[in-house]
């Protein structure tokens, strides 16, 4: 291709005007090699910082696991328990930030929450349920794209023994 002098690599730019010393007629690429050498730097650079600020964003610290759920209870959910005819119900209102969507682990944290309050108020009136598993908890999720924040919904019936 030749060489490239300034007024061909910045056309808008007069490169004489912001460098007194730089002449049009002085090169400032050599070949094509080095313009490429000199944009694949800058691009290098650019998607490091941009993939530096991405993996930072994106980190995550794992939950207590250690406590019982019911002594300490979960910030980002809201459970209601109701009395009805034979055993009581459980509402689970579940929702969090994620800044990469994963509905299946919201959807197993509900179920987990619903059927960990189905324990904790069976124990609490000293009675027993009928064998509950996660495939009786019916779930329902959504997710806000300009929020980040991914929605469920679970509801399970236990009955009395």
């Amino acid at each position: 291709m030749g060489i490239l002098y300034a007024d061909t690599v910045l056309p808008f730019v007069r490169m004489s005007c912001l460098y007194p010393r730089l002449t049009l007629d002085r090169p400032v690429v050599s070949s094509d090699a080095e313009l490429i050498d000199v944009i694949g730097r800058d691009a290098v650079r650019t998607a490091s910082l941009f993939l530096l600020i991405l993996t930072a964003g994106a980190c995550t610290t794992p939950s207590d696991v250690s406590q019982p759920l019911s002594s300490v209870p979960d910030k980002n959910a809201k459970t209601s328990v109701k009395d009805i005819p034979g055993g009581f119900s459980v509402d689970v209102s579940y929702s969090r930030y994620q800044f990469i969507p994963e509905t299946g682990a919201v959807i197993t944290a509900c179920k987990s929450i619903a059927l960990a309050q189905v324990r904790d108020v069976s124990t609490g009136r000293s009675r027993a349920v009928q064998t509950l598993s996660s495939d009786d908890v019916r779930v329902s999720t959504g997710r806000n794209g300009l929020t980040g924040h991914t929605s469920c919904r679970a509801f399970v019936e236990a009955k009395w023994r």
